[in-house]
C-alpha cells in the first residue's frame, strides 16, 4: 500500500471511460484499484454508476437528454482538454476504441501518449453496423477509427483473438500487444471456500444481447429438465431481449425452474457464485459481427472454483482449457451444450474436478495484481 506521499508524487494515468462506474464494468475499477506506480484519475462523459468513494474522478455536468446527444457525438474536446491540463497525467488510457477516438484529440492537442484498450465489440462490429446504429458515439468512432491507428501510442486487447482482430483493422503490429485485465483472485479463493450447494444451480451472468447465446442456453437447458429435474438456471443480467428470452421461457415450459433476476450488484453476483453448481456462457458471433474479448464474467467464476460451460469464441478459450476447466462447445450447438450441461449436473465429482482446475489456471494468469504491474511497464513504455 502507498503512502500519501507515494500517491502525491506519482505520475498520474488519466484512465477515460465515457460512462463511468457501470455496474458490468466492475474490472476497469478493480485494475485502476491494483495500480501502484501511478495515480488514477477517471475522466468521463457521465456517472452511471457508484463511484468508489477513494477514487478521484471528474465527469461533466448533468445535462438535457439532447445535450447528451450532442455531447456523445462531438462535445466532449473541450471537457477532456480541460480535465487532462487540470491532471498533466504522464499517460491517457482509454477503455473501448470509442472513449479512445473521444479523446485522442485533446491528447494530441496536449502531446501526452495515448493507450487504448480493446474489449471486443470495438474491434469486431463491421464498419457499416458501427455507421447505421444511430449512436453518435459509435458513429464518431467508426469516422475516427482510422486516425486512432495512426495517432495512438499503444493499442492493448484483451485477448490474442482481439489483437488479431485490431492488426486486421490495420492497425501498426508494433504497438498492438496482448494484456489480460485479470481479476482480484484472492477475493474469490474466499468466494470458493464459502462455497454452499445446494439444489444444482447453473448461473448465466451477461447483458441480455444475442452475443451472449442466452437463447441457445435456455434451448439446451430445457432439453436436460427431465434427467435433472431438480436442477435451476439463474440468469443475472438486464439487456434489449429480456421480453423476449421471457416468452421463451414460458414457450418452453421452464417457468418453474429458470429464474431472471435482472441487474444485480457485483457483490449479489459473488451471493450467487457461492451458491451456483456450474457457470454458463455460451457465446456466439452475434450478426453484426460483434463478439466478446475475452469475459471477465467467466474469470470471475473460474477464479472462484466453478466449471466453466461456453463456446469456442473469441478469447474464450484462452481461459478456459476445454476438458480441464469445463467444456467448450461450437456456437449454436444445442445439442452440444444440453450434453455438457447433463455431464455436469449429474456429475459432481467432474464438477468439483474441474472447478479446481479452472480455479488453479485463473490463479497463474489472470492475477489482478501480476498483470497490472505488466499494465504500468506498458504504461512506462509510452510515457
Amino acid at each position: 500500500m502507498r503512502n500519501d506521499t507515494e500517491v502525491t508524487s506519482a505520475p498520474v494515468a488519466a484512465i477515460v471511460r465515457l460512462q463511468l462506474f457501470k455496474a458490468s464494468e466492475v474490472f476497469i475499477s478493480e485494475q485502476v484499484n491494483a495500480l501502484t506506480r501511478f495515480r488514477p484519475v477517471l475522466i468521463g462523459r457521465d456517472c452511471v454508476g457508484s463511484p468508489k468513494n477513494d477514487f478521484e474522478y471528474r465527469v461533466m455536468a448533468p445535462a438535457s437528454r439532447p445535450l447528451r446527444a450532442i455531447r456523445a457525438g462531438f462535445g466532449t474536446d473541450s471537457f477532456f482538454r480541460s480535465a487532462l491540463a487540470d491532471y498533466k497525467p504522464s499517460v491517457v488510457h482509454a477503455h473501448f476504441g470509442i472513449d479512445a477516438v473521444a479523446v485522442m484529440n485533446s491528447a494530441q492537442s496536449l502531446d501526452l501518449p495515448l493507450a487504448t484498450t480493446f474489449h471486443g465489440f470495438d474491434a469486431t462490429t463491421r464498419f457499416d453496423r458501427l455507421l447505421r446504429s444511430g449512436s453518435p458515439s459509435l458513429i464518431r468512432y467508426a469516422l475516427g477509427r482510422n486516425r486512432l491507428s495512426r495517432q495512438g501510442d499503444l493499442f492493448i486487447c484483451v485477448s490474442d483473438f482481439i489483437r488479431k482482430k485490431v492488426l486486421e483493422l490495420g492497425f501498426p503490429e508494433n504497438k498492438v500487444v496482448r494484456h489480460y485485465i485479470g481479476t482480484d483472485v484472492a477475493r474469490f479463493d474466499a468466494v470458493s471456500a464459502e462455497r454452499n450447494e445446494g439444489v444444482p444451480i447453473v448461473l448465466h451472468v451477461a447483458r441480455l444481447v444475442e452475443k451472449k447465446g442466452t437463447a441457445y442456453l435456455l434451448a439446451a437447458f430445457a432439453r436436460v429438465r427431465r434427467q435433472c429435474p431438480d436442477s435451476r438456471l439463474v440468469i443475472i443480467g438486464e439487456g434489449p431481449l429480456r421480453a423476449q428470452l421471457e416468452a421463451q421461457i414460458d414457450d418452453l415450459g421452464l417457468g418453474d425452474s429458470v429464474e431472471m433476476l435482472g441487474a444485480c450488484s457485483h457483490d449479489e453476483v459473488l451471493q450467487w457464485l457461492k451458491r451456483a453448481s456450474i457457470f454458463a456462457l455460451p457465446s456466439v458471433t452475434a450478426s453484426d459481427g460483434d463478439t466478446e474479448g475475452l469475459p471477465i464474467s467467466i474469470i470471475e467464476a473460474a477464479a472462484a472454483g466453478l466449471p466453466i460451460i461456453s463456446t469456442w469464441h473469441s478469447g474464450i478459450p484462452e481461459a478456459i482449457q476445454d476438458g480441464v476447466g469445463g467444456v467448450l462447445v461450437a456456437e449454436r450447438d444445442t445439442a452440444a451444450l444440453a450434453d455438457a450441461l447433463r455431464l455436469l449436473l449429474l456429475d459432481p465429482q467432474t464438477r468439483t474436478r474441474m472447478g479446481t482446475s479452472a480455479q488453479q489456471f485463473i490463479r497463474e494468469n489472470f492475477d489482478i495484481r501480476t498483470q497490472t504491474k505488466k499494465l504500468e511497464e506498458l504504461y512506462a513504455r509510452i510515457r
